[in-house]
């Protein structure tokens, strides 16, 4: 086939098509916005925004939330800078350099097959199963899922390109060692990759296994000097306890559970449950990850070419299972299927290629299959478009899940559809009935709605069956002052910080009381601490800048306002306050660009945003 003066022989199309279908697909989530973790790693991340490139680079991967991840992540960092330095933050260009990401890996699938033996038909099929796989939207249109889809693809280059160091020369190794360091510059997860190399080094029957050895020892070199680089910038999880105990228990099942969902038809949806298989399954579990590592240990003794792909399938999984016996933070989530995709889909054609004297018919079948997929991961894909319709898909894929229900209602209570929001607990109540959770959430509603006394009944009614119901102690400090009954909540917020010293929503609470009770200067103190410990949250960070605001610290109100339609951009009364405070510092510019902004939101309906233009215009 000849475009132009292209010529596109088979092998190039079976890398081209496939690549070009995965961009396709995923072209509709430029319309998407910004979702979930993206509000406090992008959105409101002030190192991305103001921060200088050695702190963004040098910092924990959580460190602009205020948490301590132990994660060191400096690449996705970086890319994520130079997409909204780029595009003024725009959404759009985030999913769009996702999506070539994608198609670029799907490129680099369909190369290995062909250097694994595959057919041009074969491997084009091989990678189409692989840019249509539901399991990979959670790293593709999710755009904080791009660890693993940076991570994904350069390991996948990094292999590709380790082979062609083997077979065409050593000019190839410092690429195959670049795409290795920006492997583990992008997760954690690449510390398996010297691992991997070493398996599809194990095929190449030419050399001995000390010449393979000593042709990986830059890798496993890079590889020590990332550990270094990675502890001395990320750290360990300070005071982290061991783990949770289920999931040490239960990590191989969980790991086993997760190649489930490699199954086109699977419940795709962020967010897993998971359930406790039981004794006998924990035992099988582990027992099974032992086998198959046994496995691949022998075929890599053996030299066999399918242990490249059984090492893609199953090693980037296995720091995960580890992990939950070191970082708590650590959990599996179907993005860590990104590389295990790679590994099912070469081995789906090192399969055909060995069991079939012509290509053909398992091509169409594979080809069928990428269809099949395409179908199935459409919809899971427009999950991704807002927060609201991910944890819709959460709710629909599992309606028992009462996290999810009662997020959903949650998320319907802050845009003010109220009526919604009842539906959604009314739902988690019917599915669970009786738990203390679902009080708490109908007193966070009755607050919202303006309805302080059925929010303090609900509040003490949880709190009276479960003393340590989260968030009912706060609802009904927030309840006491809104009904007037200030002294009550300063009283109760002193009680609850003494107990509570360093749970920085409880200091929050302390500072609003404080405000309340016009003790204006200890409650910006307390403001400020909360906000230094929680800086991605918008409530904290607008209560804060109300109190330097009356304070008359207009400098200090506006930078912690700033923050708050930064971290929150429908905060409505955050932008009336910021578009005040500027035009006092006589920014008129700054103030009309604030109530512009708080004219477009819904809460503009009550009138405050055109009262205060009129009054700034006289």
């Amino acid at each position: 086939m000849r475009l132009g003066s292209l010529s596109l022989s088979p092998r190039r199309l079976a890398w081209l098509l496939p690549a070009l279908a995965a961009l396709a697909l995923y072209l509709p989530t430029l319309a998407f916005g910004f979702v979930w973790d993206d509000l406090e790693l992008i959105v409101g991340n002030s190192f991305l925004h103001a921060g200088s490139w050695d702190r963004l680079l040098a910092s924990d991967y959580w460190a602009s939330t205020g948490r301590v991840s132990g994660m060191w992540r400096p690449l996705v960092m970086a890319s994520f800078r130079l997409d909204g330095v780029s595009s003024g933050f725009n959404p759009a260009h985030f999913h769009l350099v996702n999506a070539l990401l994608h198609s670029v890996s799907t490129a680099l699938v369909a190369g290995l097959a062909l250097e694994l033996g595959a057919g041009a038909m074969v491997a084009g099929a091989v990678a189409l199963c692989f840019a249509t796989a539901p399991a990979a939207s959670e790293s593709v249109a999710w755009i904080s899922g791009r660890t693993d889809l940076l991570c994904g693809l350069f390991v996948l280059a990094a292999v590709l390109l380790e082979r062609r160091a083997r077979t065409r020369g050593v000019a190839w190794r410092g690429a195959a060692l670049l795409a290795t360091a920006g492997a583990l510059l992008s997760k954690e997860t690449a510390l398996v990759l010297p691992i991997v190399l070493l398996a599809d080094a194990a095929s190449d029957r030419t050399r001995t296994w000390r010449q393979r050895w000593l042709g990986l020892a830059p890798s496993f070199g890079l590889l020590v000097i990332w550990a270094l680089a990675h502890r001395a910038f990320a750290g360990a999880v300070a005071g982290a306890p061991a783990g949770d105990p289920l999931l040490q228990e239960d990590a191989a099942a969980l790991l086993f559970s997760h190649l489930g969902f490699l199954w086109p038809l699977a419940p795709h949806a962020a967010l897993l449950a998971w359930r406790s298989p039981g004794a006998p399954l924990v035992f099988a579990a582990w027992g099974a990850l032992a086998a198959v590592l046994a496995i691949l240990v022998a075929g890599m003794a053996r030299g066999q070419r399918w242990a490249l792909p059984l090492a893609l399938l199953i090693l980037p999984l296995t720091p995960v299972c580890a992990s939950v016996f070191l970082e708590p933070q650590v959990r599996f989530a179907e993005r860590m299927l990104y590389l295990p995709l790679a590994g099912f889909a070469l081995g789906l054609g090192m399969l055909a290629s060995a069991t079939a004297r012509r290509s053909g018919p398992w091509a169409y079948a594979l080809g069928v299959v990428a269809i099949v997929q395409a179908f199935v991961a459409v919809p899971v894909i427009a999950a991704w478009r807002s927060d609201e319709t991910r944890i819709a898909r959460i709710v629909s894929s599992r309606p028992a899940d009462l996290d999810a229900t009662l997020g959903l209602a949650d998320l319907l209570g802050t845009q003010g559809r109220y009526a919604e929001a009842l539906e959604s607990i009314a739902r988690a109540e019917r599915a669970s009935p009786g738990r203390v959770e679902i009080t708490v959430a109908r007193a966070a509603l009755a607050l919202r709605q303006g309805d302080p006394t059925s929010a303090l009944a609900l509040a003490q009614s949880a709190l009276a069956r479960e003393p340590d119901a989260p968030g009912a102690a706060l609802l009904r400090l927030r309840a006491l002052g809104e009904l007037g009954r200030r002294d009550e909540a300063l009283v109760g917020a002193r009680e609850l910080f003494g107990q509570q010293p360093g749970d920085a929503r409880v200091e929050a609470a302390l500072g609003h009381a404080l405000l309340w009770a016009g003790q204006l200067e200890e409650a910006l103190a307390r403001l400020s601490s909360a906000a230094n410990k929680q800086p991605q949250d918008a409530a904290i960070a607008y209560e804060e800048g109300v109190a330097a605001a009356r304070l008359g610290r207009a400098s200090e109100a506006e930078a912690a306002l700033t923050r708050a339609v930064r971290a929150d951009p429908v905060l409505y009364d955050a932008w009336l306050v910021l578009a005040h405070v500027r035009a006092g510092l006589g920014d008129r510019t700054g103030a009309q660009a604030a109530l512009v902004r708080a004219q477009a939101l819904p809460a503009a309906v009550d009138g405050r945003a055109e009262q205060l233009r009129l009054q700034l215009e006289r």
